[in-house]
């Protein structure tokens, strides 16, 4: 197991000051001002407002002295709380909050707010990784490994949250929603931002097509992978080019292409690497083979055009004479410098056709004419074949199905069938149970390749497949946590039974709500716990309030004190 960083506790300060301040004399920073008011209209401050009203504030406030009296530093939703209550109290004048009075300075003020919002239970990704920034930003040379140490978190986990934030904001907003992962972040970061938007859209599109899902972290880095163009399929000088020091070349700058693998090397902004290779191919193109033997002017990339853009000589037809003159007279090749089409014109297709018309046998052009006629028909059969076949099948399976035992064997393999074609996750493992193999992305079986291996199954094989399928779309991320939840209890999961205070939990906790869990679930008052504070961490009974972080969730979970049933709220409060 890895070891974590641990947040070290601010130190107690002698010189802080502990006294009740009227509301009146506290002035916000800039930095409050410009906080989302949404922070302070929504029901957790509602009902933080509300147990203020009945209990008090239970944990100070940390104010500085300014020339007009205090600023707040931390505890921003206290004192908003506070002052909502008493304003239909006597107001701010006549109430006071609990409040610790420490000197600080603007930078250290800035700081202390920083770290605190970080550590707030309610921030989103996106906001925490924002606070990331602006707290390297303004921290300076080791501010990352300083933060990592205070928040225990670790400094890759900071820049990795950091470095996504270069993306374009309408997709770190779908992260913030939930609408897609951070992994997927993680694997568009290694693009430029305009191939980024479009892996975004096409997520989006394959997610509202007939597929119904958002693609998985590894399809998306299938789909990078397979645009990205191999460093080895370079006709141009990639060291002239500078590739040898991108941050888009695979390697990522971690080696020269001189000691490089070319073979597995790929450039990740495939729009540079064309203007490269296009640029040299059309530079050099009148002394390539084709070039020569075409007589065309120049070269384009094949799928810079529409179908309907050029009109194509066939292999077997020479290059009439009026064209070798033609600008418009080209070849088409594929990103590796090979051509498609040899012989092709791009402009007007009546020119087109009387300069092919000299170069055509009669024969010939009265079989091609034939060839396409019959391909038409062709064409046309087929489609009335599939057309009224799917009228059939429409008809036909809701009826055979129902009659159909459920309890059946055939029904049960046409269930598996239907859950594997209907989830690529499935797919993927189906298909590595089957055959032993990584199968993803586009070589993802077929229907008929599934109902095949179905076929080879038992009755009993087949159950056990279906539950284990359930389990992996159970877990899946658009399945939602309330869709889990649903699950999980339908199978016999009990929160307060099953659930563990961990130190991974702990981990993600502020030290003030790990003291308020302890307190709550009287964990501090167990004999293990009292042993183990006494006799390893060497402080007296009543000194759990000095202890640091990493000393509390060691007396958790180090201590043997007993956590069984102890469950927090927040996991029983499933609504939340």
């Amino acid at each position: 197991m890895k070891k974590s960083l641990t947040k070290k506790t601010e130190p107690v300060n002698p010189a802080d000051i502990l006294q009740a301040v009227p509301l009146s004399q506290i002035a916000f920073r800039p930095d409050h001002n410009n906080r989302d008011r949404s922070d302070f209209a929504d029901a957790d401050f509602d009902s933080l407002v509300a147990s203020i009203a009945k209990v008090g504030v239970l944990q100070p406030v940390l104010l500085r002295p300014i020339k007009c009296g205090y600023e707040l530093v931390a505890g921003e939703r206290r004192a908003r709380a506070k002052i909502k209550l008493a304003i239909a109290n006597g107001g701010l004048d006549e109430n006071t909050i609990p409040a610790t009075i420490r000197e600080m300075s603007d930078a250290e003020a800035s700081e202390f707010m920083l770290v605190e919002n970080l550590q707030r239970k309610a921030l989103s990704p996106l906001a925490e990784a924002r606070g990331f920034r602006d707290y390297v930003n303004k921290g300076g040379d080791g501010a990352t490994e300083r933060l990592a140490e205070k928040i225990s978190m670790s400094p890759a986990h900071i820049r990795r949250h950091m470095a996504i934030l270069d993306l374009p904001g309408e997709i770190l907003e779908s992260w913030d929603k939930d609408v897609i992962a951070f992994g997927h972040l993680e694997q568009m970061i290694r693009v430029p931002a305009d191939n980024a938007i479009d892996l975004f859209n096409w997520m989006i599109d394959q997610a509202k097509s007939w597929r119904g899902q958002t693609p998985t972290v590894k399809e998306l880095a299938q789909r990078i992978n397979n645009q990205a163009p191999g460093i080895k399929e370079a006709r141009f000088n990639v060291k002239q080019a500078g590739c040898a020091t991108c941050h888009r070349n695979s390697d990522q700058q971690k080696s020269l292409f001189e000691v490089a693998d070319l073979e597995k090397m790929q450039c990740m902004n495939p729009s540079c690497f064309k203007a490269h290779q296009l640029a040299h191919m059309q530079k050099v193109w009148l002394t390539t083979k084709t070039g020569k033997e075409a007589h065309t002017k120049t070269c384009l990339f094949s799928d810079s055009l529409k179908y309907d853009q050029y009109n194509a000589f066939g292999y077997g037809d020479k290059s009439p004479e009026a064209c070798i003159k033609c600008d418009k007279f080209v070849s088409l090749i594929r990103l590796d410098g090979h051509a498609t089409h040899e012989r092709v014109c791009i402009g007007d297709e009546a020119c087109f056709k009387n300069a092919r018309a000299g170069t055509v046998p009669a024969k010939q052009a009265k079989a091609e004419i034939a060839k396409a006629a019959a391909e038409k028909a062709n064409a046309r059969a087929t489609k009335h074949g599939t057309e009224f076949r799917e009228v059939l099948f429409a008809e036909k399976i809701p009826e055979l199905i129902k009659k159909t035992s459920a309890q059946s064997g055939l029904a049960l393999k046409l269930a598996l069938t239907a859950m594997v074609h209907m989830n690529s996750g499935l797919k993927e493992w189906f298909s590595k149970e089957m055959t032993g193999e990584e199968i993803c992305g586009y070589n993802r079986p077929l229907p008929t390749e599934v109902m095949n291996w179905c076929d080879r199954l038992d009755d009993a094989t087949v159950k056990q497949y279906l539950k284990d399928a359930a389990a992996i779309v159970a877990l899946q991320d658009d399945f939602g946590h309330d869709g889990r939840f649903g699950f999980a209890t339908r199978i016999g999961l009990d929160l307060q039974r099953d659930f563990v205070i961990t130190e991974e939990y702990l981990k993600k906790k502020t030290i003030a709500e790990i003291h308020e869990i302890g307190e709550q679930h009287k964990v501090f008052a167990d004999e293990n716990a009292k042993h183990y504070l006494h006799n390893v961490l060497h402080k007296a009974e009543k000194g759990v309030g000095v202890l640091k972080k990493s000393e509390l969730i060691k007396l958790f979970t180090q201590s043997g004190a007993n956590l069984a049933g102890k469950v927090p709220a927040e996991i029983m409060d499933i609504a939340a």
